[in-house]
């Protein structure tokens, strides 16, 4: 399928004003922003952040904008609190750089860890937070905990990753020792060489002529259980949003970069979806349930033309709030993060449910007519996004899901 220049050129545009969308209040736009004043101080700490990792603090001073030291009421030190930037500014999670306060008490060991307002996705951050990680430092002076191996989180992979490298080059700064690098540990390695392989087979199966069209129902199996329970590495509208306000991590996330630039470029040249069809775990479990053997409802043309503008007018929405300078969190509106079950939260929880029971009546309903995800995705092979979409498209997609 050929695509002009001048669609092209469209969708890179609608994919640049989206982007630019997204980070429009948030001061940085794919990672460069206004430089503050070498000659002015800016504070980085705040007392009610210091009393995260030491409560008994009541006042503090900063010799230093990454290093403060607390007081008690009576005036005695306490200990000091290290922040992680700027030096772990380019040590990115699964969408951007993880903030961190380090508590040191007067025996110079680490007493507490905490993790500051960041770009992630709650449930990672959550997960993460939930196996004790933070904990795995405590109780160790600088020099001994930078040596602690400690292993990411299956299902937080970047997340978890990028909490241990800012802790340890933290740390090993302070206490003045080079940081060795470990080597990652053989279940680290394989879980990034599954996840490259999926993405290989899923590139073979997305080609039209792949055999493994008519295995569908396995695929979508595969989808549910590496990318999602898993790897955990899928798109949301919150992942765009941290990439769009910090800059896409392709030196340090390598695979979702190429997860991103496949999802945009293959449709984009080939006029067939490829994310939506043949990664999204989500999807995959939606289509899964379409195949159980009951009567499905078929809204009729009238119907299905205007739930079609949902999608659009839920992407605008969440744009426009975001324009607007309202405080929301993005990744509410999205069921992805089910995967996480673990530390998924409780709208995120009822959200995936009530559409997982729904698509066992009705065709795939939030692929088809809510995913603003999908609506910024596909918007490259079907640059009139904002509107039903054509007979050709959906045969298209048909003839992907259907084999």
């Amino acid at each position: 399928m050929k695509t002009s220049l001048s669609k092209i050129i469209t969708s890179l545009l609608f994919i640049g004003v989206y982007f630019y969308a997204l980070s429009i209040n948030s001061g940085s736009f794919l990672g460069s922003g206004k430089e503050p004043d070498p000659d002015e101080k800016v504070q980085t700490f705040t007392l009610k952040e210091i009393q995260l990792v030491m409560p008994e603090a009541t006042s503090f001073t900063s010799p230093t904008l990454d290093r403060a030291i607390a007081s008690n009421v009576s005036g005695y030190t306490t200990g000091q609190v290290l922040h992680t930037m700027p030096d772990c500014k380019d040590i990115r999670g699964f969408a951007g750089p993880i903030p961190m306060l380090i508590a040191i008490d007067e025996n110079e060991k680490v007493a507490s860890i905490a993790i500051l307002e960041n770009q992630e996705t709650p449930a990672f951050i959550n997960r993460v937070i939930s196996t004790g990680i933070l904990e795995k430092w405590t109780g160790k002076n600088a020099s001994d905990a930078i040596a602690v191996e400690v292993d990411a989180v299956t299902g937080a992979t970047y997340s978890s990753s990028a909490i241990i490298k800012s802790v340890r080059t933290k740390l090993a700064k302070h206490a003045a020792v080079t940081l060795k690098e470990s080597e990652e540990n053989t279940k680290q390695t394989l879980i990034e060489l599954t996840a490259w392989l999926f993405l290989i087979f899923s590139i073979f199966c997305y080609h039209p002529k792949s055999p493994m069209i008519k295995y569908r129902k396995t695929f979508l199996v595969i989808a549910v259980l590496l990318p999602g329970i898993l790897l955990g590495r899928f798109f949301s509208l919150g992942l765009i949003r941290g990439w769009a306000i910090d800059g896409i991590p392709y030196s340090t996330q390598l695979y979702m970069t190429v997860v991103m630039a496949l999802a945009i470029f293959l449709p984009m040249f080939l006029g067939r979806s490829y994310y939506c069809t043949w990664y999204c775990p989500f999807g995959a479990a939606h289509e899964l349930l379409v195949h159980l053997p009951n009567k499905k409802i078929t809204p009729g043309p009238k119907l299905s033309k205007a739930l079609h503008w949902i999608r659009p007018i839920l992407v605008l929405t969440i744009v426009g709030l975001i324009v607007a300078g309202a405080k929301i969190d993005v990744y509410q509106f999205e069921p992805f993060s089910v995967f996480l079950f673990k530390s998924a939260s409780t709208i995120t929880l009822t959200l995936a449910i009530v559409i997982l029971l729904l698509s066992i009546f009705i065709r795939k309903p939030w692929c088809t007519y809510c995913c603003p995800t999908g609506a910024f995705l596909e918007a490259n092979r079907h640059i009139s996004q904002f509107g039903p979409r054509s007979k050709a498209v959906i045969a298209t997609d048909n003839k992907d899901k259907n084999g």
